[in-house]
């Protein structure tokens, strides 16, 4: 396997109060831009499936499923952990995606709960 010398890293957040589908055009001119680049999406994706672990899918869920399955995006988090967590509920809405130019290099994913340490001397 060839190593890939570069790929673009985008964050994306869909934004609960608007309509998937304004995401999901705009996920899909940054997939026209970086065509055949390597590309590692890290999206709040403010949508519930199934198939990442939640025990629900709601409506943006499925319109995201079927958008990632149609423009051959996988989803590699792989872990039965919700990535949202508060005192009202959990859920599994943040994504790390890529695309098939970069998951052959995909060996693992890794989630941080503590991200900032503060260090006293």
């Amino acid at each position: 396997m060839e190593l890939i010398k570069e790929f673009y890293g985008i964050s994306l957040y869909f934004d609960i109060t608007e309509d998937i589908e304004i995401n999901i055009r705009k996920t899909d001119q940054i997939l026209n831009y970086f065509k055949g680049q390597g590309l590692l999406i890290a999206a709040d994706s403010n949508a519930r499936s199934k198939t990442r672990y939640d025990p629900i899918t709601n409506k943006r869920g499925k319109v995201l499923e079927d958008f990632f399955t149609i423009s051959n995006l996988y989803i590699v988090n792989v872990w039965s952990e919700p990535t949202f967590e508060t005192t009202r509920g959990s859920s599994y809405v943040d994504l790390t995606i890529v695309n098939n130019q970069l998951l052959r290099h995909v060996t693992g994913h890794v989630v941080y709960k503590k991200v900032l340490q503060i260090i006293k001397y």
